[in-house]
């Protein structure tokens, strides 16, 4: 399992957070560290280091929440004989919290607009074949409104990107 990619990839792709890691981190003194028993202890020390401190508390929040799946993506209970503690949290989003797995995760997500406007995001990005502009702004404010109004409806929010103007007309050069 690789807790900081999985949480890296949802920061991204869900909450649409670009993490940029500062030039100065030192790298890690992993030689005082005792030899970790899970995967959650190994990855504890990034929590020691004051630098990395500050992401890894919303990276690690994430990742961690996935413990009870493998590399191949099946269940486990155990971690090299130890019980799996799949407990995470969630920040900076508008449903912060402590969670106790990833299917906590994911409902606490589902249930944010912080996601549901990433998520239109994503599509606009999709459907337009480019990232926005600062003139696409008003579409995408009306998108992402649409989606969270419908519930999230993917379908509705097909059919709002297609027809929208933006869509429908190609700037002038």
């Amino acid at each position: 399992p690789a807790p900081v990619r999985r949480g890296v990839t949802i920061i991204d792709r869900l909450l649409c957070t670009e993490l940029h890691p500062p030039g100065d981190v030192p790298p890690l003194d992993v030689a005082e560290m005792q030899e970790p028993k899970t995967n959650r202890e190994k990855y504890a020390i990034h929590k020691q280091a004051e630098a990395c401190a500050a992401c890894h508390r919303s990276i690690d929040g994430i990742g961690l929440t996935f413990e009870n799946y493998d590399s191949m993506g099946r269940w486990r209970d155990t971690d090299n004989g130890y019980p799996v503690d799949a407990s995470g949290e969630l920040i900076n989003t508008d449903q912060d919290g402590t969670v106790n797995n990833a299917v906590e995760l994911m409902q606490k997500m589902g249930s944010s607009r912080t996601v549901h406007d990433c998520y239109t995001r994503q599509w606009f990005r999709y459907a337009f074949g480019r990232s926005e502009l600062p003139e696409d702004i008003p579409t995408l404010q009306s998108l992402q409104e649409g989606f969270w109004l419908s519930g999230g409806d993917i379908i509705e929010l097909v059919v709002n990107i297609a027809g929208s103007y933006s869509f429908r007309h190609r700037r002038a050069n």
